[in-house]
């Protein structure tokens, strides 16, 4: 376990790329309600804001 263990731990370099990376990325769109369905009965149903 001990000779595996320098492996298992991020570096701090590496750990930095990723955050950058994850803030990097383009927001998510919120959730889309399709035409045909009633938009304030699928909001209330998932608990969306109106």
């Amino acid at each position: 376990m001990s000779t595996t263990q320098i492996y298992a731990q991020p570096r701090l370099e590496d750990l930095v790329s990723k955050v950058l990376e994850h803030y990097a990325r383009p927001r998510a769109v919120g959730p889309v309600i399709e035409p045909a369905y009633d938009d304030a009965a699928v909001r209330e149903l998932l608990g969306l804001p109106a």
